[in-house]
């Protein structure tokens, strides 16, 4: 039960969780690719957001919430008790509803 609520937007499993806050680290160290990998998991989530919102301009969109991933990669900071997962969802959302003013 808890794999499909995982697979089904609920709440990510703990190995996954890590392996994601894993690739973060590797990212703030300066590990290019380690970011991008970051960045292309929560491009659904990106694209779903500007979806959602109904962007005249799509593409502008789409780079914020983009920029607000890569933002949130390294300002993110695992000592504060929070998984990457909801931090980067409130960004995205934060920096779209700021575009969308």
């Amino acid at each position: 039960m808890l794999v499909l609520r995982a697979v089904h937007g609920g709440p990510a499993l703990p190995g996954r969780e890590k392996q994601l806050e894993e690739q973060v680290l590797k990212a703030q160290a300066g590990d290019r690719k380690a970011a991008e990998e970051v960045l292309l998991r929560y491009e659904p989530l990106i694209r779903s957001q500007v979806r959602r919102m109904g962007f005249r301009d799509r593409e502008e969109a789409l780079q914020e919430g983009r920029l607000a991933v890569w933002q949130a990669i390294f300002d993110f900071n695992p000592a504060k008790g929070s998984y990457f997962g909801a931090f980067v969802k409130a960004r995205v959302r934060s920096a779209l509803r700021n575009l969308s003013r």
